[in-house]
């Protein structure tokens, strides 16, 4: 079991979800007894930036005080360039979809991290301004103290439509710039962006299955059907965030599948989403694009979490993976059988 892993205590009440999904063939026939090896992860990357200190020293330092948590990722064509961002007619308030220009898009990213005190030098560089800017959006706060997040969200819009485009845009090309960065990734080509298998957090009037086939269409693309047929529970498993050090709980499932039948739920749903959306980003700007439907971008948006989806060894998985994958995923396969 994996050293994250913990006892379980049955009373407790799970809030998220998680799924280890193994190739049903086992990676090889050990020896002259042919003992089935182990078999297989399946991986993805997610759009949470995996920092490096060097990456995330760069990151900080254009942002006066506090910098986004995760870097704001945008989409790159085949040949790793600015692509601009579409949205299907699901998640506009009209009847047409929307390409939007790459000043709208800034715009938007620009006013959401306004609103959440990121204030970007690359946009304010004189530091008394970049400040004012700042206190202008802290000082709105409710009775009790605490953030009037409404109102925020309101001042950094008024803030962010008064600027030229010129310079407004230079946000979106700091990002760019730093996606670039993400995506070329380590010395040994890995992307700077963290490693999962599919979680989830239990939404309201959910229970836990329904949340795990709805988590594992989403980030998996392994169809509703075959996920309601073959998920197999593993039991809930305790959490200890590593950063935080906040505890919580996670119902766990194992779901088999052979190795070709998940590759080809992965490439058909990839397909499909790709003439919806290139939505790729962590951070929930969409919501002050101009025009958008917000839930119908929600439900696009848990759609595009993933990428590079791909079969490794546990070995590697075990390698890889964030510290809440690797407690799920070590609780898994200390409590199924061996394939």
């Amino acid at each position: 079991m994996s050293a994250l892993a913990t006892s379980v205590e049955s009373t407790q009440i799970p809030t998220g979800v998680g799924i280890a999904i193994r190739s049903k063939e086992p990676l090889a026939l050990s020896g002259e007894s042919k003992t089935p090896g182990k078999s297989k992860i399946w991986t993805m990357d997610g759009d949470r930036t995996r920092f490096v200190p060097e990456l995330k020293s760069e990151w900080s330092e254009h942002f006066w005080e506090k910098c986004p948590h995760n870097i704001p990722l945008v989409s790159l064509d085949s040949n790793g360039e600015y692509e601009r961002l579409y949205v299907s007619a699901d998640a506009m308030m009209g009847e047409e979809g929307k390409t939007f220009t790459k000043a709208e898009q800034s715009m938007a990213m620009l006013a959401h991290a306004l609103s959440k005190k990121w204030v970007c030098k690359n946009v304010w560089s004189n530091q008394e301004e970049g400040l004012s800017v700042l206190q202008q959006i802290s000082s709105l706060k409710k009775a009790d103290g605490k953030d009037d997040k409404v109102a925020q969200k309101q001042k950094a819009k008024e803030i962010v439509y008064a600027l030229p485009d010129d310079r407004i845009i230079h946000y979106i090309d700091l990002c760019i710039d730093f996606t670039k960065r993400v995506e070329k990734g380590d010395e040994n080509g890995r992307p700077y962006r963290v490693t999962e298998i599919v979680r989830g957090k239990i939404e309201k009037c959910m229970n836990q299955k329904d949340t795990a086939i709805k988590e594992g269409y989403e980030e998996s693309g392994a169809s509703k059907e075959y996920l309601t047929e073959h998920l197999c529970s593993t039991g809930p498993v305790k959490y200890i965030s590593p950063t935080s050090g906040c505890v919580s709980w996670n119902a766990t499932y194992e779901l088999l599948i052979n190795e070709v039948d998940m590759t080809s739920f992965w490439t058909t749903e990839g397909v499909r989403r790709k003439t919806m959306t290139n939505w790729f980003c962590p951070l929930g700007y969409y919501q002050f694009l101009l025009g958008i439907n917000v839930k119908g971008m929600e439900n696009l948006k848990g759609q595009c979490e993933m990428s590079n989806g791909r079969w490794v060894s546990e070995e590697e998985a075990l390698q890889i993976l964030d510290a809440a994958s690797l407690n799920i995923l070590g609780h898994v396969l200390a409590n199924i059988s061996p394939v």
